[in-house]
């Protein structure tokens, strides 16, 4: 993707998506593979995007997710961030599994001024080594959050009973 480009219904399942343009998608459907590129991705108001399927999937560029857009991980793979890859989070994105955000290598922060929400799985989902600047909101619904990237917040981290919010170096 070198320009900008939006497309009505994208499952991506395996292989490489790259370029240095914006990519704005109305579905989404993210099974493998990796997102490459200078570029962003953009997950407009009103649209839910599926991160799916066991294996890791790799992020290096900006997925940037508008107020009103719904990012779901609801995939077992690892979710890999590398070469400048970060995440722009205005709307909602929710890990529904238990799953670690890695860093392989130059992973940009998980920037959150939405809601970034853990919720369904009852064991950990872990930012290692990617740091997580909030200024919207972190709801701790089930299980435990474990932060080990460092970071900043301004904002709240609503952690419910019985769960565990864990910061580590």
């Amino acid at each position: 993707v070198e320009e900008s480009l939006t497309v009505p219904n994208l499952q991506f399942l395996a292989g490489l998506l790259s370029g240095g343009g914006t990519l704005t998608l109305s579905t989404f459907y993210w099974e493998g593979g990796v997102m490459g590129g200078a570029g962003t991705t953009v997950i407009p108001n009103g649209i839910s995007f599926s991160i799916a399927g066991p294996g890791p999937k790799g992020l290096e560029r900006t997925l940037q997710i508008d107020a009103g857009g719904t990012v779901t991980l609801d995939g077992a793979g690892d979710f890999e961030l590398s070469l400048g890859g970060n995440v722009q989070n205005a709307g909602t994105f929710e890990a529904t599994v238990d799953s670690t955000f890695k860093n392989m290598g130059g992973a940009g922060p998980f920037a959150n001024s939405g809601t970034f929400r853990k919720s369904t799985a009852t064991g950990m989902t872990v930012f290692d080594s990617i740091e997580l600047s909030n200024t919207g909101l972190v709801e701790l619904v089930t299980g435990t959050l474990e932060l080990s990237g460092g970071g900043t917040s301004d904002n709240t981290f609503d952690v419910a009973a019985s769960t565990t919010l864990r910061f580590t170096a």
